[in-house]
């Protein structure tokens, strides 16, 4: 007979094992490239709001992190100034039984704070993979497809780091307009 234990350890070890499978396939991907990379706390640092809690669970601890520097991962990729040294890599939703998705996340360098009515901070969802926070200066991406998700994440970066690049050269040209007024 199944006890409703016996029921919900098959459940969690088989997520486990989902989850380590999916690990597994981000760090082949970036040994093939030759893209150093450590183990980190998956959840250390990682702004929980109320728009990104439903990727949330007490479970993500029990799976190491991953952390690339940007450096090596966005090497010769427009905009790889904009983004800070560490680039954090999680699996997401394999304690569910929707599919796993993995989240790079970014904190941008480079970037003033909100002003105004959105000082508080908002979401942006550029598009249906990628979500900034404009509080904490986080481009996060996701992806569901576990074996090409760090071949997506660059080439949306590249995407995205566009936008990074015209803001930034706004921000710039708006300095050096009004600056001469001193």
């Amino acid at each position: 007979m199944n006890s409703p234990w016996r029921i919900h350890y098959k459940f969690s070890a088989s997520s486990h094992f989902s989850a380590r499978v999916a690990y597994k396939t981000v760090e082949w991907q970036l040994k093939i490239q030759q893209i150093p990379f450590t183990h980190v706390s998956p959840s250390y640092g990682l702004p929980i709001t109320l728009d990104l809690a439903h990727t949330q669970s007490s479970l993500v601890r029990s799976i190491p992190g991953i952390c690339v520097q940007s450096k090596d991962i966005l090497s010769g990729v427009p905009a790889a100034e904009a983004a800070m040294p560490n680039i954090r890599v999680v699996a997401l939703r394999w304690w569910s039984e929707k599919s796993i998705q993995v989240v790079t996340c970014v904190k941008l360098k480079y970037v003033q704070q909100p002003m105004g009515k959105t000082a508080g901070g908002a979401i942006i969802r550029p598009s249906k993979g990628i979500i900034y926070d404009t509080k904490e200066a986080v481009v996060s991406f996701f992806s569901e497809n576990v074996k090409e998700c760090m071949k997506d994440f660059v080439k949306e970066w590249a995407r995205v780091s566009k936008m990074v690049v015209i803001a930034r050269e706004g921000e710039s040209a708006a300095t050096s307009i009004w600056g001469w007024w001193g």
